[in-house]
């Protein structure tokens, strides 16, 4: 389900799911070794929005559509506050989780431009280390 096309936010729905166990989700689903969230480790989960990168931006369009959490790479602070506010649980994890759509980007690209020759990054790479105390 998309807003709209001006929209980077895919949502879809979940059998109800715990937060705490949506996050172990993602993180083996995705390969994430260090994972932030906000929100309750209880709070039962039932719509989701995803927006790879930096999609924190689309906070306001997750609350409009009544989404439980939205997954996306990075949240300043202040938008992490607002989520907090606003009962939006918010996992984030690495940038680079806009890895996982090249193969279907690279195919809607060849569809809608065939004569153009099209390359997918063999590099994936997050510059954060993990610093486990």
């Amino acid at each position: 389900e998309e807003v709209d096309s001006s929209c980077f936010l895919r949502m879809g729905y979940l059998d109800d799911i715990k937060l705490i166990d949506l996050i172990k989700l993602v993180s083996t689903t995705f390969s994430e070794n260090s994972i932030r969230y906000i929100g309750t480790d209880d709070d039962i989960i039932k719509k989701i929005g995803i927006v790879g990168g930096a999609g924190a931006s689309e906070i306001n369009d997750a609350l409009a559509n009544n989404c439980d959490c939205l997954i996306t790479g990075e949240v300043r602070h202040n938008q992490a506050l607002d989520a907090k506010e606003n009962h939006l649980a918010i996992i984030e994890v690495s940038h680079s989780i806009e890895a996982h759509f090249k193969t279907m980007l690279k195919t809607k690209l060849k569809d809608a431009f065939p004569r153009l020759e099209v390359f997918v990054s063999k590099k994936e790479e997050n510059p954060f280390k993990n610093y486990k105390k």
